[in-house]
């Protein structure tokens, strides 16, 4: 059944009708799934949900207990590692595209910056705070 209503939101996510989407996904976001968890941001996001940050950061914050969980119960091929990781680099920059679509640019800015850091998140990074400044031009 959490499949089914998973797919069903999953497709109208990809159709771009995300109220939809929400609909099916705030039913199995319980789930604490990744893929639900992402579709459900996804849907958040893109209907500019005055919750998306709030979920966001709840996220965040407990991805941040688990990390040193997760650290000490590595599987030894390091794919729980990696699958963690792309999890938090897609929470971060979902977290930025919401900052910049609420008006907080300086703080989206800071995200931005501090994503320099990570190799990993490097070239998005980059691209957003092009974008970002285009934006604070315009403004």
């Amino acid at each position: 059944f959490y499949e089914i209503v998973f797919y069903l939101g999953f497709c109208y996510n990809d159709l771009g009708l995300y109220q939809k989407a929400y609909y099916y996904l705030d039913a199995i976001f319980h789930q604490n799934r990744i893929s639900y968890t992402k579709e459900y941001i996804i849907s958040l996001v893109n209907c500019h949900d005055f919750r998306a940050l709030s979920v966001i950061n709840s996220i965040l914050q407990r991805m941040e207990q688990l990390e040193s969980n997760l650290q000490d119960e590595e599987d030894g091929n390091g794919k729980s590692a990696l699958h963690f990781r792309q999890f938090v680099n897609f929470l971060l920059k979902e977290k930025g595209y919401m900052l910049v679509v609420t008006g907080h640019l300086d703080e989206a800015e800071k995200l931005y910056k501090d994503m320099l850091k990570d190799p990993e998140n490097e070239a998005i990074a980059l691209r957003e705070l092009a974008n970002l400044e285009r934006i604070k031009k315009e403004v």
